[in-house]
């Protein structure tokens, strides 16, 4: 193994896009090659090749911004000022999807829609999205565990993708098929279920920085078993994207 000296600070070894970061006293570490899975539920996200995994006292360090974004979470850093220490704060998300609305019109699906929408990230270089469900319906719906897969394309002659990432429902309980609930609608509101954020750092799935261009952020077609009260057999909506899945986003 190849022997690297650095300076590790808090017991972490932090990759921030702010730059390196002084470190004092410096010590001998080890570079340790590894395949880091991050399971969030029925999903895994894999840290990309990019990013080195270090070895120090038998104590393995990845890097902090991609483990916490990669869970949902955000990094801030904050560089030293009159003799203070440089500070790192992580943002984690605290919740899971949870309910929401949106004011009734004319939506496509029966009875069931999705969205993707921007979200802003204070203090953060990451691209920040989720998605909702919503149900166009007069009956409540029960739905069955399922998944929104997101991928980043760049505009070109031809779309090359360059990232993507599932997230999940809401995990089931033991002998419950049924997740999530979403009321019917009514003459104001589409009620719905909204995902929790998701980041991205503008890098490829290798864990390299992508270079400047337009990219899409688009959901891919959406499978969801649902019920509704009173049904004895579930019915399977297939949600295929419109231009309310979809939006882009300029590099500079």
């Amino acid at each position: 193994m190849k022997r690297l000296v650095i300076g590790i600070a808090s017991g972490v070894l932090l990759s921030l896009a702010t730059g390196a970061v002084a470190a004092s006293p410096s010590v001998q570490a080890i570079l340790f090659p590894s395949t880091i899975n991050i399971h969030k539920g029925e999903s895994t996200v894999t840290l990309g090749s990019n990013y080195e995994v270090l070895n120090y006292n038998n104590s393995v360090y990845i890097p902090l911004r991609a483990f916490s974004e990669s869970i949902g979470s955000t990094v801030k850093y904050t560089e030293p000022n009159q003799g203070t220490l440089p500070q790192i704060d992580v943002y984690t998300a605290t919740w899971p999807w949870r309910s929401t609305f949106l004011g009734a019109g004319n939506q496509e699906g029966s009875p069931l829609f999705v969205r993707l929408f921007s979200a802003h990230i204070p203090e953060s270089d990451s691209v920040g999205f989720y998605a909702q469900v919503h149900n166009t319906g007069k009956e409540t719906v029960l739905l069955k565990p399922f998944k929104v897969q997101i991928e980043i394309t760049k505009v070109g002659e031809q779309r090359q993708l360059v990232w993507s990432t599932t997230v999940s429902s809401t995990e089931p309980d033991p002998g419950d098929p049924f997740t999530d609930v979403i009321p019917g609608a009514d003459s104001q509101n589409y009620w719905g279920l909204k995902s929790p954020i998701i980041y991205w750092d503008k890098k490829d799935s290798s864990g390299k920085p992508v270079s400047s261009g337009q990219y899409i952020v688009q959901i891919k077609p959406v499978t969801i078993e649902y019920n509704t009260r009173g049904q004895q057999n579930s019915t399977t909506q297939i949600i295929e994207p419109d231009m309310h899945t979809l939006y882009g986003i300029d590099i500079p």
